[in-house]
């Protein structure tokens, strides 16, 4: 009698771990990371004006059967501005993350990223280009000697035909 008992509660216990075990495998995949489905983006905006707002939409797509779940954003600098976006990703579905960038200063390069923390995992959304300030009206190269080459370099880029009016 003592020996069915213990045989009894040895099933019952096997029952539930195999239960366990079925459930886990069913539900342990709804928090997938981003960077296992290749979330990191990259996108050059080119020539920018320092007076531009540089807007790009990046688009996330969820390829699994299961919900992905955002838990944060973060900007690498207060430059980058991000809208506000839904928490989760459905299986199949996408996600719009629309970042904004303010310059405050010109840079031959310049690149900001955007971090998306999900799950244990990291992905990465970055913008790039070049900036500059607007053409000034005069260019001052400062004073030339007559002796020695002196060389000055500039570049001008402009939306329209420009003519040289005056080189004193």
């Amino acid at each position: 009698m003592r020996k069915f008992g213990l045989l009894k509660f040895s099933v019952l216990i096997a029952s539930i771990i195999l239960l366990l075990g079925i459930a886990l495998l069913m539900h342990g995949g709804t928090r997938r990371s981003a960077t296992s489905i290749g979330w990191n983006q990259s996108f050059d905006f080119g020539v920018a004006r320092l007076t531009d707002t540089v807007e790009h939409t990046f688009i996330l797509e969820n390829p699994t059967p299961y919900e992905i779940q955002i838990d944060k954003i973060v900007p690498s600098c207060s430059c980058t501005i991000i809208e506000s976006v839904q928490q989760s990703v459905p299986p199949g579905g996408s996600v719009s993350i629309p970042v904004r960038v303010s310059f405050s200063g010109p840079s031959d390069r310049f690149a900001t990223t955007v971090a998306i923390f999900s799950g244990q995992s990291q992905s990465t959304l970055s913008l790039k280009g070049r900036v500059f300030e607007e053409c000034p009206q005069r260019i001052n190269f400062g004073r030339f000697s007559a002796q020695g080459r002196h060389r000055k370099t500039f570049l001008v880029n402009l939306d329209r035909t420009a003519d040289v009016v005056r080189v004193d």
